[in-house]
């Protein structure tokens, strides 16, 4: 035999007990669906917001403290990402520093941007720190005449040393 859920309710909820105007207790609304409660408070996620005792800064009618705040600094995700506070180049929705952090993105250069992001691509190497000990380093060109090279340095400025105007530097 199935089981059967009954509500035993008045047709109309006591006043002061439907905060979102369902004709339903807040309970009901929760128990059957109708409504969240992402906080587990027992009050409707859009009464929290109605009333003030949960903010929506987002605009998406769930409660500030049930959106995702993967950096732990006590704002939404996307209210940081709109915030210019943290960057999405993906975009995801989930701050780059996140991505790196649960492995969503790889940064095998340690700079903070994902790999797929980053202006720079990651080059293999066979020692890592290689890549942060600025060198000097030759090129040589063959032209299609026989014989003639042309030969071309290619220095890497120390770290803070580009212009702010300058294309990025590639290790």
């Amino acid at each position: 035999m199935g089981q059967h859920l009954v509500i035993d309710e008045q047709p109309s909820a006591p006043p002061g007990t439907d905060c979102n105007g369902t004709g339903h207790s807040e309970a009901c609304d929760i128990l059957i669906g109708f409504s969240d409660d992402c906080n587990d408070n027992g009050s409707p996620d859009e009464c929290d917001i109605d009333s003030g005792s949960s903010p929506d800064c987002t605009g998406n009618g769930i409660p500030d403290e049930c959106e995702p705040d993967c950096n732990q600094n006590g704002e939404a995700d996307s209210r940081d990402i709109d915030a210019g506070l943290a960057k999405d180049c993906q975009p995801n929705g989930v701050p780059d520093v996140c991505d790196i952090a649960d492995g969503t993105s790889g940064d095998v250069n340690d700079n903070d941007i994902p790999d797929e992001c980053d202006e720079c691509p990651p080059v293999n190497r066979p020692n890592p720190e290689e890549a942060l000990v600025p060198k000097n380093r030759y090129l040589s060109l063959t032209s299609g005449n026989a014989g003639h090279q042309t030969a071309m340095r290619v220095t890497y400025p120390s770290p803070g040393s580009a212009a702010p105007s300058d294309p990025p530097v590639c290790p």
